[in-house]
């Protein structure tokens, strides 16, 4: 399947039903892969670091960000020299280290709830390490319930890495639903722009 590049995606305007909630798909980007620094991430960013020692994610949360969490558990690896383009490199850009990783759910549903302040763009990294999974995803209105998009992760582009990039403001859901294949994944890494 051919993507046109990032900003040429017809976008997909959703609003809340009245409750100031609001999202607007903007694109899918199959090329940039874990190359993000420099293209996404200008405002901020959330990597889980999945079994480093400590366990804890790697954080720079722009003010607008008033809530950001995941309702599963981190899968993932070690920084380490890894030659992967999928893997997300560490925000300092070096491309010799990388990291692979991945939020997921221990069922069939998973859910990442953010809340912001203003109307920024939120883009969703995912990288598929051992392959064979379809994913479905709605945004959804957290107060309402509404579904504002739906997407479904196709497991090829998946396996290559793969960005969703929305305009949003509020408080959203991102809900992900497995179709086929192993545990829930989602999230590689999540990215905040303008």
């Amino acid at each position: 399947m051919f993507t046109l590049p990032f900003g040429f995606n017809k976008p997909v305007v959703s609003g809340g039903g009245g409750s100031g909630n609001a999202a607007t798909y903007l694109a899918k980007d199959t090329t940039t892969q874990g190359n993000w620094v420099g293209v996404y991430g200008a405002d901020g960013y959330w990597i889980e670091q999945g079994y480093s020692a400590t366990n804890t994610s790697m954080q720079s949360l722009p003010a607008y960000v008033t809530r950001c969490d995941w309702g599963g558990t981190a899968l993932g690896y070690d920084w380490a020299t890894e030659s992967n383009a999928r893997s997300l490199t560490k925000p300092d850009g070096i491309t010799t280290t990388r990291q692979a990783v991945t939020f997921y759910g221990p069922g069939s549903t998973c859910t990442l709830s953010v809340t912001f302040t203003a109307l920024k763009k939120i883009r969703i990294y995912n990288g598929i390490y051992d392959g064979g999974r379809v994913i479905a995803f709605a945004v959804k209105d957290r107060d309402t319930g509404a579904t504002l998009n739906s997407q479904t992760e196709d497991a090829t582009e998946a396996a290559n890495g793969v960005w969703y990039s929305y305009s949003i403001i509020g408080n959203i859901d991102f809900v992900y639903t497995l179709i086929s294949g192993g545990n829930c994944t989602a999230a590689s890494g999540i990215f905040f722009d303008p």
